[in-house]
């Protein structure tokens, strides 16, 4: 790789890992996990109810790691999974009274934040970066396609 490309990865890669790191402490200062905070996250902005089933999908998380900051957020009182009524093996996530206060208050000032840091680009410049941003991944996900397969890994023999 020519040295000015691996220079604007590290540097791109830095980026991220400062974005990881804006929302981790975001979370942490609210006594949240990781992927609790983006439960959160993600039950406040859908338009419509989400199910574990949609949160591992569109937010790349593993079924465990949803099913646990799901039973946590659970015993807390913040939410509740709701047998769907076509699929009772689907639960949508469903807010207690006092748990959508709770996430609102947690969730609305990141919001907002966001929002005033994505309205300093001009609209140009944000469908820009969001198109750009899903070329990366996508490009990314087939190169890395052949190593991320699921296959049988043979130990070397020994002699």
């Amino acid at each position: 790789m020519p040295p000015d490309v691996s220079a604007l990865l590290s540097r791109l890669n830095q980026a991220d890992k400062l974005l990881d790191d804006l929302y981790h402490h975001y979370a942490q200062r609210h006594g949240l996990s990781d992927s609790a905070f983006w439960i959160l996250y993600i039950a406040v902005t859908q338009d419509e109810e989400s199910t574990q089933k949609d949160i591992c999908q569109l937010w790349s998380y593993s079924k465990q790691t949803v099913n646990s900051a799901l039973k946590r957020l659970e015993e807390q009182g913040v939410l509740f999974l709701q047998p769907q009524v076509t699929n009772r093996k689907n639960k949508t996530v469903m807010f207690t009274e006092a748990g959508l206060r709770y996430a609102r208050r947690v969730i609305e000032p990141l919001l907002q934040a966001e929002e005033a840091a994505f309205l300093h680009f001009s609209e140009e410049e944000q469908q820009q970066l969001l198109t750009l941003m899903q070329k990366r991944g996508d490009y990314l996900q087939a190169e890395l396609s052949p190593f991320l397969q699921k296959t049988e890994q043979s130990e070397p023999k020994e002699n």
